[in-house]
C-alpha cells in the first residue's frame, strides 16, 4: 500500500512539473515577441552623443521624426541617409536599432 501511494505521489508530481514547465516556456516566449518594430528609411537630422551611446533623430520619408539609440562606434553624422530596423520603443525613443548608411 505504501509503495502504491509513493508511486502515485511521484507520478502526480511529475505530471504537475510538466504542466509548470510548459506554462513557463510560453511565458518566456511571449516576453520576447517584437510588438513595436519600425522599418527606417530616412535621414539623420540631429545627433546627441553620450558616454555609452548616441541618440539620433531621424526624419522618415513620410515626414515623421523618430529618435533612436545607437552605439557611438557607428559614427553617424547629420544628413546621413540611413535604412534599417528599430525595435523596443521606450521613453520616447527606440532602444535597439540596426541601421546602416545608404
Amino acid at each position: 500500500m505504501k509503495k502504491i501511494l509513493l508511486v502515485l505521489g511521484l507520478c502526480s508530481s511529475l505530471a504537475f512539473s510538466e504542466v509548470y514547465y510548459k506554462n513557463k516556456d510560453t511565458k518566456y516566449n511571449d516576453r520576447y515577441k517584437v510588438r513595436d518594430q519600425i522599418n527606417v528609411n530616412g535621414y539623420i537630422t540631429h545627433v546627441s552623443e553620450w558616454r555609452n551611446y548616441s541618440v539620433i533623430t531621424i526624419r522618415l520619408r513620410n515626414g515623421e521624426e523618430i529618435k533612436a539609440k545607437v552605439l557611438p562606434d557607428d559614427r553617424f553624422i547629420e544628413n546621413d541617409i540611413v535604412i534599417g530596423r528599430c525595435v523596443n520603443y521606450k521613453r520616447g525613443r527606440y532602444e535597439r536599432c540596426s541601421l546602416r548608411i545608404r
